[in-house]
């Protein structure tokens, strides 16, 4: 989708520094092209936030603009000079919102953006890409990081421009990078959401969840073999991949001022919580509607082994038991 994106906007004009500074141009993309990495911007305007990723957001745009209307890009050395330029005073990211995946933390962006004083970046793609494809072709961190902690500049420069407070929720790959992430994003405070590893692949078992696959995010990343048929093993592969992102959750829980949201207890509690220590304000009615529009049964949150518990056979739930248990500091 974003190098069709590419291709299809391939007159755009370059993002000036006075657009830059303007607040309405949000730094959406960043990908190689052309042996050469670049930056696309989108004119806010332009942005649904009511999907649930941006990445969704991203892809309703040529159905309701000409992309050369709300579409810009700019070179790297150009993203970093309009970094440096913006003011100093611009706040810190309100809040960073980790997790292991099926765990809630869409739910809880969906809750975020019904307020107005929220602006929501759900699994972004330029941190993907300066994390994992970028840190993929080029060891040098140095110059990543310094377009990463700009990137997060940037974004709080539009919020505050825009009156609004900033949450980011990165893909839950990404915890094995959250040192970095934390560093760059400097949340006033971060939460990570959890669920009972058993459930998360009953989940991802009935969806498919797409970076289990290795042909999406690669064994490698992971610092696993390649599984073969072991991929469909969801006791083995899949289950690995979850406890590497679990166990860099939990680091994360060690090390910084991040707070656990379990998915048990996420609705209401858990997201009244989330709401309360940002000074964010809902009603009822406003909450109500989300967690409706978020379920297919009514927001009624249970249980994925209660409809499906002929899913799994009673030793691959066994192995995903004995393996969650070994894990360092899980509870």
């Amino acid at each position: 989708m974003l190098s069709k994106m590419w291709r299809d906007a391939s007159m755009l004009q370059a993002l000036s520094l006075e657009q830059a500074l303007s607040g309405n141009w949000l730094p959406v993309v960043i990908e190689r092209h052309n042996q050469e990495v670049y930056v696309k911007w989108c004119l806010l305007k332009g942005l649904d936030f009511s999907a649930p990723f941006l990445s969704d957001s991203l892809r309703k745009l040529s159905c309701r603009y000409e992309l050369k209307e709300v579409l810009r890009y700019s070179s790297v050395s150009s993203f970093l000079e309009y970094e440096r330029n913006i003011p100093r005073a611009t706040q810190d990211t309100e809040g960073c919102l980790f997790h292991i995946s099926r765990c809630g933390s869409t739910l809880l962006c969906n809750t975020l953006k019904k307020s107005p004083a929220s602006l929501v970046l759900s699994e972004p793609q330029p941190l993907d890409f300066i994390l994992r494809t970028w840190s993929c072709k080029s060891v040098n961190t140095e110059q990543q990081d310094l377009v990463l902690k700009a990137l997060f500049s940037l974004w709080n420069f539009v919020a505050q421009q825009q009156g609004k407070k900033l949450f980011v929720k990165p893909d839950c790959w990404l915890n094995l990078h959250w040192k970095r992430l934390y560093q760059a994003a400097s949340p006033r405070k971060s939460w990570f959401l959890t669920r009972d590893l058993t459930e998360v692949l009953l989940s991802h078992k009935k969806l498919s969840g797409a970076f289990l696959l290795p042909q999406y995010v690669s064994a490698a990343y992971f610092g696993l073999e390649e599984p073969g048929n072991e991929v469909f093993n969801y006791s083995g592969y899949p289950l690995d991949v979850l406890l590497k992102i679990l166990d860099s959750g939990q680091a994360l829980l060690k090390n910084t001022d991040t707070e656990l949201l379990d998915y048990e207890g996420l609705v209401p509690d858990g997201l009244l919580r989330v709401l309360s220590a940002h000074q964010i304000s809902l009603s009822e009615e406003q909450l109500n509607s989300v967690l409706a529009r978020h379920s297919k049964n009514g927001g009624q949150f249970t249980a994925e082994s209660k409809a499906q518990s002929d899913a799994f056979s009673d030793e691959t739930r066994h192995l995903i038991k004995v393996k969650q248990r070994g894990l360092v500091n899980f509870n």
